[in-house]
């Protein structure tokens, strides 16, 4: 939720994006045709709640099957703008053509076009916080992080049990998973080809 609420639009409202995603109180917040507080007055765990691809605008009793039936997308015209962000980003460190990408995002979101520095690390900070928010539980987190090298560091954050359990214990030497394999035959027939670490 750290990366909805760390922007205001140009309206001065949160992120669309939060409010079309996940449920929590705020004022007019409904959840399957109830308010918030009155839908989850009993429960005192959870403060948040997934909306995105919920039926949550209809009243449960009529949702049939019970949560959703709304497909999910296989790819999305974000994804293909922040991934030309990203390949221009990380590929030619051509900023100028990076930050566009991202403000067709922002744009969309009705947030202010990028302003932050012209650095390499600031503008992919903005790239992932985007990514983060646009792709919430659409199963995209992992392979970003996986991609940019970032898997084993955030999952260290998890508490130790999570982390010993996810990464470690079931995984092994992590280097090795962030890369599928080259396959052989290129690797004999392509002589600028080195083997991927681990492999």
């Amino acid at each position: 939720m750290d990366y909805f609420l760390e922007e205001k639009d140009k309206d001065g409202n949160f992120d669309y994006r939060a409010r079309s995603s996940v449920a929590w109180d705020y004022e007019g917040c409904m959840y399957y045709l109830k308010p918030f507080r009155e839908k989850f007055a009993e429960d005192r765990w959870n403060t948040y709640w997934i909306l995105k691809y919920q039926n949550w605008n209809t009243a449960e009793s009529e949702a049939d099957p019970p949560m959703s039936c709304i497909n999910e997308r296989a790819i999305r015209y974000a994804d293909v703008l922040l991934l030309l962000a990203e390949s221009y980003l990380r590929g030619k460190q051509d900023l100028p053509m990076a930050i566009g990408y991202l403000n067709q995002i922002r744009e969309r979101a009705n947030l202010n076009p990028y302003s932050g520095a012209q650095t390499y690390e600031a503008v992919f900070n903005d790239l992932e916080r985007q990514r983060a928010i646009e792709f919430f539980v659409e199963g995209e987190r992992f392979y970003d992080l996986r991609r940019w090298g970032l898997l084993e560091k955030r999952m260290q954050t998890c508490n130790e049990v999570r982390y010993k359990q996810l990464m470690t214990g079931k995984v092994g030497d992590t280097n090795r998973y962030y890369y599928y394999p080259i396959p052989s035959k290129e690797l004999e027939t392509n002589p600028l080809c080195t083997p991927n670490e681990g492999w």
